[in-house]
């Protein structure tokens, strides 16, 4: 298998909502690989890729409705191994997100492997 260079982001949506006759509501936090963009190229070209995702992304589920040019507010870290944390808030309520985008190699890749079926099932 060719190794080849991804940017990955990696992302967890902060949802809150007000529950009826409960005196705070609830948050709900969950972590998902949202992106793995093949690079064409080396570690220098993810790493490109990989800060301007960090300045410019934002989920799909965060822009929906918006109108053209607008942002919500963004925070980006440079960790000191070459990955950004980012910290985006919507300026539509509450909703939040964190992300982890990174340069990285794909070193396995597995297929699905099914068993071969019985002529009964």
């Amino acid at each position: 298998m060719e190794i080849t260079w991804h940017v990955i982001v990696e992302e967890t949506k902060a949802e809150s909502a007000v529950v009826a006759g409960g005196p705070e509501g609830y948050v709900q936090e969950l972590w998902t690989l949202s992106v793995s963009e093949v690079v064409d190229g080396g570690a220098e070209q993810a790493r490109a890729l990989a800060e301007e995702l960090a300045l410019t992304y934002v989920p799909e589920w965060m822009s929906y409705g918006d109108r053209a040019g607008a942002a919500p507010q963004r925070t980006a870290y440079l960790e000191e191994g070459g990955g950004w944390l980012v910290s985006l808030k919507h300026h539509r309520g509450l909703d939040r997100a964190h992300l982890r985008i990174s340069a990285a190699r794909r070193m396995h890749h597995e297929a699905e492997a099914l068993p071969p079926r019985s002529r009964f099932l």
